[in-house]
């Protein structure tokens, strides 16, 4: 005898709840795999490789359920975000003030870098071209990523009374501040705009790279991207494990290489 089919219904709704459960707890639980992303294009790191290798050592020691996965590109970062928001993150404040929020990010981190949690970036141009801040509107300038509004991050870094007419440049978008020097140095840009630490460590490995470069002024003081975790995800024995692990002042072998890959001295908790 057949019946109806609507008298399976609650018995297929009960089912599809069930499998829905049984994926949240699979998900939350401490054991599973959990994502942990960076993106920070400012970064003298060169080598997302070795960065890789360093932080899955270390994290292996430390909570090995967590999975690190480093972008190069913001597009790829930004994707992931929405498909599966990750356990911990690090990136730079412009881009945790537009996620953070929603994807329930909380602050736990901030590196320290030549004894400071902020840097400052330096606008270029070639000695002979003859250009100034003011006259640079409609000319196209060489930066790591700002997002899809640049303009509203690029008046927010440079001085108000710097000259420049901000919403007139043409951003080019480049992955890493190397990439943004070589493109002026062989005049594909007609500026570019660096992290002031990685040209010094440039100028100082290459004299003759930047050799014909002006600089046209700094930006303001930009902090430092943050470490993040969403809240609800890791239990708060993995967090504070983690952070004594970052942070610790003892110097153990794997610490020390890990901060060496990231290219800093150290890590500062981030009250609340």
């Amino acid at each position: 005898m057949t019946h109806p089919p609507h008298r399976f219904w609650p018995c297929r709704l009960l089912a599809v709840a069930l499998s829905l459960i049984l994926a949240v707890l699979a998900i939350a639980r401490p054991g599973a795999a959990q994502p942990f992303y960076y993106f920070y294009p400012d970064s003298p790191q060169s080598n997302i490789g070795l960065l890789k290798r360093e932080m899955d050592r270390f994290l292996a020691s430390v909570d090995p359920h967590l999975t690190f996965q480093p972008f190069v590109h913001l597009v790829d970062l930004e994707r992931q975000l929405a498909a599966a928001p990750p356990a911990l993150a690090v990136m730079p404040a412009w881009l945790l003030s537009r996620h953070g929020a929603a994807l329930g990010l909380v602050p736990l981190l901030r590196p320290v870098q030549d004894g400071a949690t902020s840097y400052r970036k330096v606008l270029l141009v070639a000695k002979d071209a003859g250009l100034t801040p003011g006259t640079l509107a409609g000319r196209t300038v060489a930066t790591t990523s700002l997002g899809a509004t640049p303009g509203d991050l690029l008046e927010a870094m440079l001085p108000p009374d710097s000259g420049v007419r901000v919403r007139e440049l043409r951003v080019v978008t480049v992955p890493k501040d190397f990439d943004a020097l070589l493109a002026l140095v062989f005049r594909q840009v007609d500026a570019a705009l660096v992290v002031k630490h990685n040209l010094a460590a440039i100028s100082a490995a290459n004299p003759t790279l930047t050799a014909n470069l002006l600089p046209l002024l700094e930006t303001g003081e930009m902090p430092l991207p943050v470490l993040c975790y969403r809240h609800g995800i890791l239990s708060a024995d993995q967090l504070e494990r983690l952070r004594h692990a970052l942070a610790a002042t003892e110097a153990s072998s794997s610490r020390i290489q890990l901060l060496e890959a990231l290219q800093i001295d150290g890590w500062q908790t981030i009250a609340h």
